[in-house]
């Protein structure tokens, strides 16, 4: 399994348009409604203590989602990706990015919820599920 490098520099020194930057603030501006309800999830690092940027730019393309640390995209499609062409362009973008090694999750709109989020990421990053709690608690079956 390859194992990402979080000090390669995908994002900081690529050439980006003014347009597309510009692009990305009103993407941050304007989400959808499941774009809101995940940043609502993974802001603050609130899952799995991972830190996420929202509308990052990588290559020329805007993606919905990205946490460095594990080179990890999370594309959040609603309605508009449906169409075959649309599909296709996707496809595409997906294989572009994993060329660079980014790991890219596609989550559709109706798919969107914080354990669901949690069950893809863990098992992409091949991440263990925490412990259960063990010892004697003082609200537990005896």
């Amino acid at each position: 399994m390859r194992t990402w490098d979080p000090t390669r520099r995908i994002t900081k020194g690529q050439p980006v348009e003014q347009a597309k930057k510009e692009l990305a603030r009103q993407y941050r501006k304007d989400r959808t409604p499941a774009e809101r309800a995940v940043w609502e999830l993974l802001r603050g690092r609130r899952l799995l203590g991972l830190k996420f940027r929202r509308q990052q730019l990588i290559l020329g393309f805007i993606v919905d989602f990205f946490c460095a640390q594990h080179g990890l995209v999370l594309e959040i499609d609603g309605s508009s990706h449906e169409p075959l062409a649309r599909q296709a362009q996707d496809e595409e973008r997906s294989r572009i990015l994993a060329r660079l090694e980014l790991r890219v999750i596609r989550v559709r709109n109706e798919e969107v919820d914080a354990a669901r989020l949690q069950e893809l990421i863990r098992k992409e990053l091949n991440l263990q599920s925490p412990p259960l709690p063990s010892g004697r608690g003082g609200r537990g079956v005896r």
